[in-house]
C-alpha cells in the first residue's frame, strides 16, 4: 500500500509540451516526481529529481527503473517530430521501448500506469497510430494486476506548444506582418487546451479509473475559427475571451507574442 507521502511518480516526456504542464500539478497533489529527459536535463529541485536517460535503450531503462522504484509512472515519450512523425519507423522502436519501460516498472512493484495515446489513433492508418494501438492493446490484456489507464488525447494547443502547430504558426506569421495562411474547408475538431490536458492527467494518475479516457473539451471548431480567433487576440481584441476556447486562446497568444 503506497500512501500519500511515498508515491514516486516516473514522468518521460517530462521537458516536452504536455509533460512541462504535467509536472507542477503532480507536485501539488503530493507526489514526489523523478522526471526523465534524453537531453540535458535541470538542476534537482526539492520536488522534481531529473535524470537524463535514452528510453530507446533497454539498459538505461533497466538501470533508471532500478534507482528509482516509481509507484507511478506517466508516459509522454514518444517520437513527435512534425512532418515525420505519422509514417516514421521510429513509432515502431517506441512501442518496444514502452512496451519493455511498462514491464520493468510492473515488476518493480510500480501500482500505477497512465499512458498517453492520441486521437490519432482512431483518425488514421499512420505507423503512429498503429504504434499507440499495438501499445493500447497490450496495456489492456499483457500487463493485468497493474492498474493502469489510456488517456486518448485530442488536438493540443496552449503555451509551450512547439512553432509548427496551428496557433504558434499563425502567431509567428501575424509576427511578420503576414496574413495568416488560408486554411482550406475541412471537418471540425476537438481542440483542447494543453493545461486541462495536464490535469486530466494529473487526475488520472491520482485515481483508480481504468480503461481509455478521452481526454477533450467535447466541442468541435473549426480551423477557420482558430485562426480568427488567433487573430482577434493577437490585434488585442478582448471581445475574443468572451468564450471559455477564446479565453484559451487569448492566453495561448499572449504567452506566444511575450516568448517569441
Amino acid at each position: 500500500m503506497h500512501t500519500q507521502m511515498n508515491r514516486k511518480i516516473l514522468v518521460t516526456g517530462a521537458r516536452g509540451f504536455i509533460g512541462s504542464h504535467c509536472l507542477p500539478i503532480l507536485i501539488k497533489k503530493g507526489f514526489k516526481i523523478h522526471a526523465v529527459s534524453r537531453a540535458s536535463v535541470p538542476a534537482n529541485t526539492p520536488q522534481i529529481n531529473w535524470h537524463q536517460a535514452n528510453l530507446l535503450d533497454e539498459q538505461q531503462v533497466a538501470d533508471l527503473i532500478k534507482r528509482v522504484e516509481p509507484t507511478h509512472l506517466l508516459h509522454l515519450a514518444w517520437h513527435t517530430k512534425h512532418g515525420e512523425y505519422a509514417m516514421a519507423q521510429q513509432n515502431f522502436l517506441w512501442l518496444d521501448a514502452s512496451l519493455k519501460l511498462i514491464d520493468f516498472f510492473k515488476k518493480s512493484g510500480g501500482c500505477r500506469a497512465v499512458i498517453a495515446g492520441s486521437i490519432a489513433e482512431i483518425l488514421s492508418k499512420s505507423n503512429y497510430s498503429i504504434s499507440k494501438l499495438k501499445l493500447k492493446s497490450a496495456l489492456e490484456t499483457d500487463f493485468r494486476g497493474l492498474s493502469s489507464a489510456w488517456g486518448r488525447i485530442s488536438y493540443v494547443f496552449g503555451p509551450h506548444e512547439p512553432p509548427e502547430k496551428l496557433i504558434s504558426a499563425t502567431v509567428k506569421r501575424l509576427s511578420m506582418g503576414e496574413r495568416p495562411l488560408i486554411v482550406p474547408r475541412n471537418p471540425a475538431h476537438d481542440f483542447v487546451y494543453v493545461r486541462n490536458v495536464a490535469d486530466k492527467l494529473a487526475v488520472l494518475e491520482d485515481s483508480n479509473e481504468t480503461g481509455t479516457i478521452n481526454i477533450c473539451s467535447k466541442r468541435l471548431t473549426s480551423v477557420e475559427s482558430i485562426v480568427s480567433l488567433v487573430e482577434r487576440a493577437f490585434l488585442g481584441d478582448v471581445r475574443s475571451k468572451l468564450t471559455p476556447l477564446g479565453r484559451e486562446i487569448f492566453e495561448t497568444v499572449e504567452y506566444l507574442k511575450a516568448t517569441s
